[in-house]
């Protein structure tokens, strides 16, 4: 009884260290899309862009769509007590006004229901604290107005959740189109030029195949002639016929093998019209006189 309670006891213990070594308390923010609803290269002199009835062209702004997705990777559970209530978790851009926020979006009814966001300042938003579940996620669309001579906003992370010392934004890049619609949906001189220059590609591409493939066409070529010859010689085939010369030739890059089935058939032909031939002279010995 007493070894079964220490081995239980040990047990437990272990399960305690392995539980502690493969807790992962992280959160991470995926910025999913970043869309300028405002490109205008060459303003008209007619165009005018309201919002909240600022021209955006007439004072050189840009709105910028961000969407940006929160996501609990670890596995451990984020209780509310998790969270700073004196430096709550959120996000800030790094230039530019927020001018408008959407509704949080989420597969769980609880974040849907629970999770608020505060503004305090026209730079940051700020989460409250809710349970965060592993695999739980929500996705957050805002509205960001800034000059078009300054750079595209960056998203930093701000607030503290315990057991977590920096939560990362890291951009997906969703808003590159397929490598297809890139080929063949862009500009339409960019796509005159792809097609006016596939002929050139075609003839580089065949270029660089037969310069891989032709000196082992060529090596390989020169081996079967060496071949040819020396089965001619071996087999008493005197080179300078220019019958030899011409099958030599002909037979030349077909490799040895058929170089000695050839020369057996033209054998079996020499002997069948010397069998022949010995034939008629013994018949015309016979023959009285």
């Amino acid at each position: 009884m007493v070894l079964l309670s220490a081995s239980l006891d040990y047990s437990l213990q272990l399960t305690s260290i392995l539980a502690i070594d493969f807790k992962k308390t992280e959160v991470h923010m995926f910025l999913l899309g970043d869309t300028n609803l405002v490109d205008v290269k060459s303003p008209l002199n007619d165009l005018e862009i309201l919002y909240n009835g600022k021209d955006l062209i007439k004072e050189h702004l840009n709105l910028h769509l961000y969407r940006v997705q929160v996501q609990n990777t670890g596995n451990t559970i984020l209780l509310k007590d998790a969270f700073d209530n004196n430096d709550l978790w959120g996000i800030r851009v790094s230039s530019g006004n927020i001018v408008k926020i959407g509704e949080p979006n989420s597969d769980s009814p609880y974040i849907r229901k629970n999770l608020a966001i505060q503004t305090p300042d026209q730079m940051t938003l700020l989460f409250t604290p809710i349970i965060f579940e592993p695999g739980d996620s929500f996705i957050i669309d805002f509205f960001v107005l800034l000059s078009t001579s300054s750079e595209t906003s960056s998203l930093t992370s701000v607030g503290k959740i315990a057991g977590i010392k920096n939560i990362s934004v890291t951009a997906l890049n969703l808003n590159r189109r397929s490598p297809l619609s890139e080929a063949y949906l862009g500009d339409w001189e960019v796509l005159a030029l792809r097609i006016l220059a596939a002929p050139a590609y075609v003839i580089l591409f065949g270029a660089c195949i037969w310069g891989i493939v032709g000196p082992a066409v060529f090596v390989k070529s020169r081996l079967r002639r060496r071949q040819v010859k020396n089965v001619l010689v071996r087999n008493g085939i005197d080179l300078t016929n220019k019958g030899v010369i011409t099958i030599k030739e002909q037979v030349g890059a077909f490799g040895i093998d058929s170089m000695e089935l050839i020369i057996d058939n033209i054998n079996r032909v020499l002997s069948a019209k010397k069998s022949h031939n010995d034939g008629i002279r013994e018949g015309s010995s016979r023959c009285p006189r």
